[in-house]
């Protein structure tokens, strides 16, 4: 059942009163999101839009581009982990068993005084042979390299294609 329908059934029609055994788990909200977000925009990318909204927010106009790439990623993180990974499949078409790595993109224009990195990217096709890397906050492929990360204890084996930046360090 659809996580939209579930909510409503726990909420009643139509709610004037809440129930105070009520518990309504921010994963549902979550799903609940995306689900009318698809079936409103079905070709869209949640994730492009997501960020294109933290952009406009009047905190991000103070703090710069920066904080909104920052942002975006870190509550796109949030939700991969927070997600069932047949929802990951179902709204974002990634796996989310996959492993993920820091698009170079991203790592670009975010605001270098955050230590945070955030793995979002995925490789494509999935394989020892991929060639490109998807982000969804890019909601575009990025060429990389099979080579071997030189940074010291990084075992990555994938680098940009453009600066040589390792998306599993961040180096």
């Amino acid at each position: 059942m659809p996580a939209v329908t579930n909510l409503q059934l726990r909420l009643g029609h139509p709610p004037h009163s809440v129930d105070k055994k009520l518990q309504v788990h921010t994963t549902e909200v979550i799903e609940a999101i995306l689900f009318m977000y698809k079936a409103l925009f079905p070709t869209e990318n949640w994730a492009k839009t997501r960020t294109a909204f933290i952009h406009g927010d009047p905190v991000a106009t103070l703090n710069g581009g920066d904080y909104s790439r920052n942002r975006a990623c870190c509550e796109m993180e949030t939700v991969f982990e927070l997600l069932p990974p047949a929802a990951v499949e179902r709204y974002f078409g990634l796996p989310r068993k996959q492993r993920r790595y820091i698009c170079p993109a991203c790592l670009y224009e975010m605001d270098r005084n955050d230590d945070r990195t955030f793995a979002i990217a995925v490789l494509r096709p999935k394989g020892p042979t991929a060639t490109s890397l998807y982000c969804p906050i890019c909601d575009c492929e990025h060429k990389v390299v099979r080579k071997d990360c030189t940074a010291v204890n990084c075992k990555g084996n994938v680098l940009s294609d453009d600066d040589s930046t390792c998306p599993t360090c961040g180096r």
